[in-house]
């Protein structure tokens, strides 16, 4: 089950990638060929992982890829050697 839920996140985020809008998640049940309930746990796997939110709006959920944060000091150590 694990590894269909992360197979399923994976298409999810290649959905959001090729729209490059927020999709509604009744869209989002329609593009993705999987069980809904599936959907839902990769949704809900992606958001744990910061790597998607969801927000409300006029009665229906959208979902849509999260804006990552650099961690400067990292990037820094990685980048320059410093």
């Amino acid at each position: 089950m694990i590894t269909e839920i992360g197979i399923v996140s994976g298409e999810i985020l290649t959905a959001l990638d090729e729209i490059d809008t927020p999709l509604d998640i009744q869209q989002l049940f329609l593009y993705v060929d999987a069980p809904q309930d599936v959907i839902t746990m990769g949704i809900g796997w992606l958001i744990r992982e910061g790597y998607v939110h969801l927000h409300f709006e006029n009665g229906h959920y959208f979902i849509e890829k999260q804006k990552r944060r650099c961690d400067k000091s990292n990037l820094a150590s990685n980048t320059f050697g410093v």
